[in-house]
């Protein structure tokens, strides 16, 4: 239990200094990458109803790789999930426990989470792509 929450602290902490260098310019490269360019494709996914289990379980570190402004136009996250600026993970990557499945979400599953999880799969992560994104979510969760 001490390793999940020190492991949550420092994605956290990363995070922070991943906004920290998005408002404040402090020396991390903005990738754009994620506005163009080739359509990323990525096979492994999970859809919401797993989804739910292993965050209930505890057993999956889940980032919000949605844009920064897809982020501020529906600021909501699923619950457990770390918010980590996609443009920005060379701030935030070195935080992301590699213990155990990561899973990461934008807004429709598609271009920017794909994009995410191709790049932390190259560092070595085990990851998976939500199916459908955060709307995915919304609709297998709307009370």
């Amino acid at each position: 239990m001490q390793r999940r929450t020190l492991a949550s602290l420092l994605l956290a902490l990363a995070t922070c200094v991943a906004h920290a260098a998005h408002d404040h310019g402090a020396g991390h490269e903005r990738d754009t990458s994620f506005r163009g360019g080739e359509r990323p494709t990525f096979e492994r996914t999970i859809d919401a109803a797993t989804l739910a289990q292993l965050v209930e379980d505890r057993e999956v570190t889940l980032l919000d790789v949605r844009l920064e402004e897809d982020f501020e136009a529906s600021p909501g996250m699923i619950p457990g999930a770390l918010r980590a600026d996609p443009e920005y993970m060379d701030a935030w990557l070195v935080g992301v426990p590699r213990t155990r499945p990561v899973v990461v979400y934008c807004v429709a599953g598609r271009w920017v989470s794909q994009k995410a999880a191709n790049l932390l799969e190259r560092e070595g992560l085990e990851v998976y792509s939500l199916q459908g994104g955060l709307q995915a979510w919304q609709a297998a969760h709307d009370d």
